[in-house]
């Protein structure tokens, strides 16, 4: 099904306009000579112009619902206010979604009406309202302790059951149950669907929090929706950082374009009044101001250290302690305030999002302070506007953004609309980012440039279960690009932009394609692996008809271009049994659980398939796959048989069957084989699969190349049949590993990620080594801010309580790390981070820098590696290893709370980087402690990243992790982020911190 664009700018531009006048009151009588409208500065005539009151737009009114996590009485008062909100907007014309951020953007309910939105409010608030205690639960990730909060079995399975509606209707254009939706539906449910998989990767890729990255995300996917739009977010606590403010700005920036007005329901659970008293108290008073102490617990933790690999810290028992101490004065201040710390933004209470409410037309509503003329004012905008529309001057749909621009005739008047649109041909979406924009250009060109050579191709796989199912496929060879490389880190990098667009026959954009891709690698790489790639593939649906692929490729480094077209075709739906084609494959990756799509049509068992389009395998290449779906026809109880036969350099071998299992229900089988044995001969190949049930048979052929002037020594194709001629094609099983009459046979495979070749896996633990031991003296001269979250569990039964978060600045100058506190609970603080380890039942983590890597890697620790798989980790794949570390080889010490020093020995996992053979993560578990030992388990993990600092990219943790439980059951939980990095010198301004989220990596 063709699913069509809710955009509206191919005929005219609709514009949605809040007025006020200088006291904010809504202007009732504006009339179209009272402004002036641009559209890239070239002014319009208005085609249309009314004023609505009470209803929403001819195109309805979408209401977006965002939920931060709350308990006890504040969850209570978020659904008061909620349900309010919800009760006096107009029932007609108005849908509504409800989403909450539980470390990741999450649907609880989808397009729905007031009644079904305000009973997803109390599914999310009701026992959270109930429940006045936090509490936490610990998951293990690749040995890594996660936390998150622990979940609500109700809002957990509303979750799921919404998000299984989502995936449904936005894959398949019918819900669970196989009712059919409308076409604008299934669109909207597209956009929603786009929203939670972009927030993913806002999150990782800008290594933002989860709320900033969910809140960009929704609004960049409403962008294409034509409806008014307001998004209703309630939060608290939200203190952030420098680089957490930039995203504000670019939220905010996202929403103007987007048309979004967004209004912020701040419920901090601080006395937001009394936090600014005791602020301007030690500004303005000269006198040292003493809070009421925090709590504390005592227990035991690690501190890795990178001088000495791994040493314990005592902490010693103590029912409470304080964070300021009675020497704190004003002076302290005038310390802070030297370098660069903000307190007057500090001590406001309000939230640091207002300037986004009111820059977007929203509205900023204090939870604290009374809500009703907030909430009148917020009906008001809603309900109370103007619809103006227009014909864009438009000669060209080249994708570029237009601004809009809206100027009252009189001063005294404020009005407010969106920023501008995307000019998009008819059936464009309309989230185009600004790198795709010079792409889509080019396809207005008659001669398309060449400067990039690359592949492309539209594999097709016939009628799965979501539809008729192809998927673009574009491969740019890395030989093809301007390369980077970079002396500071010994890696290498390739930058590409890629559009593709799929369009019908009357030439209306149906699918639309992009994605800035950076490849890093190891510089030796270059060498090592002359195929290497950069690959984009993307699955459609398409009914059947003639389509265009258009596609084009921008080299970002060598600032040259490549595009291409392609005419293809969908045929009607085959008859059965059929073959897709073949496919020669490239590799087979192992999927992110975190990313899957379960409809992706390239998926076998736990890999996805990346394509080989050149057809060219490197000279030595073993283990060459094949893949392709078979459709069997589900109304036949015939049996089912394939067979494959391949030929080099025209020399035929004999047609050889392959095992089958095969599920009567099944309509589509994906299949992957692979030529077993040694490497191939030189040659030129081509392969023949034919599946025969009742009687018809169905085939498909694929030629591809081994690279090589001569055969290869002890390859599958030497010796024993003249000419070179290819051997019999005979399945081999497990049971019996023999083949008759042939050196060559083509297999079945049953584990599509195979494990490296012994010499490589030892390849990537010694380059991991070599980085690993030398990690700290490749590392630049730096600071960035580190803030630690605090946790305890008194009983050990995983009812965790947050105790305090503190920040501080980790300075790291001529290899050496020093550190210097900012906070302690968002209070300013020059506690010695020393001094604050002696306190009683204290403790902080340190040595991520380098530390935990010699303890596993020194020569002297003697660690005993084991492969244990390859995994996806992020956008990228890794090896791990599992790993351990005997006692007489160890760096590894904990020190328990009477004061005795144990040295231990560890075990953990590893997981390196396949491209760059760097350490992306690694956790350290100590083992053999004594019964009678304190200290009965101690846990660490870091995870490492690519971080831009002074214009190169160096490898930098970005979070750890740090778990203890004491013999009395008591844990303790750390969770630590690295954010900002600078270069040290850079200037930096330090203003409220935001607490770790508990989130699942």
């Amino acid at each position: 099904m063709q699913v069509p664009t809710l955009s509206s700018n191919a005929n005219e531009v609709t514009l949605d306009l809040v007025v006020k006048d200088k006291k904010h009151k809504p202007v009732l009588d504006l009339k179209p000579e009272d402004f002036v409208v641009t559209d890239n500065d070239v002014p319009v005539k208005l085609t249309g112009f009314r004023f609505l009151s009470g209803n929403a737009a001819e195109s309805g009114h979408l209401v977006t619902l965002v939920f931060d996590h709350f308990t006890g009485p504040t969850a209570k008062v978020v659904q008061v206010i909620a349900l309010k909100i919800i009760k006096m907007l107009p029932s007609k014309g108005y849908s509504y979604t409800v989403l909450d951020i539980p470390g990741r953007l999450r649907l609880i309910q989808g397009f729905t009406d007031h009644n079904t939105a305000a009973d997803a409010v109390k599914i999310l608030t009701e026992k959270a309202a109930a429940d006045r205690t936090e509490r936490i639960q610990l998951t293990y990730t690749g040995g890594i302790v996660r936390r998150e909060d622990e979940a609500d079995p109700t809002v957990t399975k509303a979750a799921a059951d919404a998000e299984k509606y989502l995936i449904a209707v936005a894959r398949t254009g019918a819900d669970p149950s196989g009712t059919h939706v409308d076409m604008k539906t299934r669109a909207e449910y597209q956009t929603l669907l786009t929203a939670l998989q972009e927030s993913q990767k806002v999150m990782q890729d800008q290594h933002t929090f989860p709320n900033l990255a969910g809140l960009l995300a929704l609004i960049q996917s409403q962008q294409k929706m034509s409806e008014r739009k307001s998004l209703i977010y309630f939060t608290q606590n939200m203190q952030m950082d420098s680089a957490g403010k930039e995203m504000v700005k670019t939220i905010t920036g996202a929403a103007g374009k987007a048309g979004v007005s967004i209004y912020i329901v701040d419920l901090d659970a601080m006395n937001s009044e009394g936090r600014y008293q005791m602020v301007n108290a030690l500004a303005n008073s000269g006198k040292a101001f003493n809070p009421a102490p925090i709590p504390v617990s005592p227990y035991t933790t690690v501190i890795p250290n990178q001088q000495e690999g791994i040493a314990g810290v005592q902490g010693t028992p103590s029912a409470q302690g304080a964070v300021w101490g009675e020497k704190q004065d004003v002076a302290q201040m005038a310390d802070f305030q030297r370098n660069g710390f903000d307190f007057k933004a500090l001590a406001a209470p309000k939230n640091p999002m207002a300037d986004m409410a009111k820059d977007t037309g929203g509205l900023y509503i204090d939870a604290q302070d009374s809500v009703k003329r907030p909430l009148e004012q917020m009906l008001q905008d809603m309900t109370t506007f103007y619809e103006a529309s227009y014909i864009p001057p438009i000669q060209d749909y080249d994708g570029s953004f237009r601004t809009i621009a809206v100027k009252p005739v009189n001063a005294r008047l404020d009005i407010k609309t969106k920023t501008g649109y995307f000019a998009l041909a008819p059936g464009a979406e309309a989230g185009i980012r600004p790198f795709e924009v010079p792409l889509l250009r080019l396809f207005n060109q008659s001669n398309l440039p060449q400067d990039v050579k690359f592949h492309a191709a539209v594999l097709q796989f016939g009628e799965l279960p979501d539809g008729n199912t192809s998927t673009v496929a574009i491969e740019v060879p890395i030989s093809a690009l301007e390369i980077n490389k970079d002396t500071h880190s010994n890696l290498f990098t390739a930058h590409v932009s890629v559009v593709a667009e799929i369009k019908d026959k009357s030439g209306t954009v149906v699918e639309h394609f992009g994605e800035n891709i950076s490849k890093r690698g190891a510089v030796e790489m270059l060498q090592t692996d002359p195929a290497a790639s950069i690959i984009l593939q993307r699955h459609f649906l398409a009914i059947p008809g003639q389509y265009m692929l258009e596609a084009a490729v921008y080299d970002e480094q060598g600032l040259k271009a490549g595009a291409q077209r392609m005419v293809f075709e969908v045929p009607q739906s085959q008859a059965s049994p059929a073959l897709s084609p073949i496919v020669l494959v490239k590799s087979v990756d192992a999927i992110n659980d975190d990313n899957d799509d379960p409809l992706e049509p390239m998926r076998y068992e736990k890999g996805k398939i990346t394509p080989n389009l050149v057809g060219l395998i490197p000279a030595g290449t073993k283990n060459v796959s094949l893949f392709f779906i078979l459709h069997p026809d589900p109304k036949s109880s015939e049996p089912v048989t394939l067979e494959m036969e391949a030929s080099r350099n025209g020399h035929p071998g004999r047609r050889a069957p392959l095992p089958l299992k095969l599920n009567s229900a099944e309509s589509a089988v994906p299949y992957l084989a692979s030529f077993k044995g040694s490497a191939l001969a030189p040659g030129a190949y081509e392969v023949k699969a034919m599946m025969t049930q009742g009687g018809k048979t169905a085939s498909q052929e694929l030629s591809f190349t081994v690279q090589g002037d001569r055969l290869t020594p002890g390859s599958a194709a030497a010796g024993g049949y003249g000419g070179g001629a290819v051997g019999d094609l005979t399945a081999t099983s497990e049971a019996n590993d023999t083949y008759s009459g042939g050196l060559l046979a083509i297999t079945a495979v049953t584990n599509p990620v195979t494990p490296p070749e012994p010499e490589e896996i030892e390849k990537v633990l010694a380059d991991a080594r070599a980085r690993a031991v030398g990690y700290t003296e490749s590392l630049p001269n730096f600071m960035c801010v580190e803030v630690t979250n605090r946790s305890v569990d008194a009983s050990g039964t995983g009812n965790w309580k947050h105790r305090d978060t503190i920040a501080e600045l980790l300075r790291y100058r001529d290899k050496s790390e020093t550190h210097t506190m900012l906070e302690i609970n968002g209070q300013p603080s020059t506690e010695d981070r020393d001094a604050l380890l002696k306190q009683k039942g204290s403790t902080l983590s340190g040595g991520e820098l380098g530390g935990v890597l010699k303890a596993v890697f020194a020569p002297t620790a003697k660690a005993d590696f084991h492969w244990k798989e390859t995994d996806a980790l992020g956008s990228g794949t890794v090896q791990v290893f599992d790993y351990s570390v005997a006692k007489d080889n160890s760096m590894f010490s904990v020190v328990g709370s009477n004061g005795v020093q144990l040295m231990v020995g560890f075990r953990g996992q590893v997981f390196i980087d396949s491209a760059t053979h760097n350490v992306r993560r690694i956790s350290l578990q100590a083992e053999g402690m004594p019964k009678d030992f304190p200290t009965q388990a101690s846990v660490m993990g870091v995870d490492y990243d690519y971080v831009v600092i002074n214009g190169h990219d160096y490898l930098m943790p970005i979070s750890a992790e740090v778990r203890v439980r004491q013999s009395h059951h008591q844990a303790v939980l750390n969770t630590i982020e690295f954010r900002d990095y600078k270069k040290y010198g850079s200037a930096m301004k330090i203003v409220d911190f935001k607490p770790v989220e508990n989130q699942k990596q």
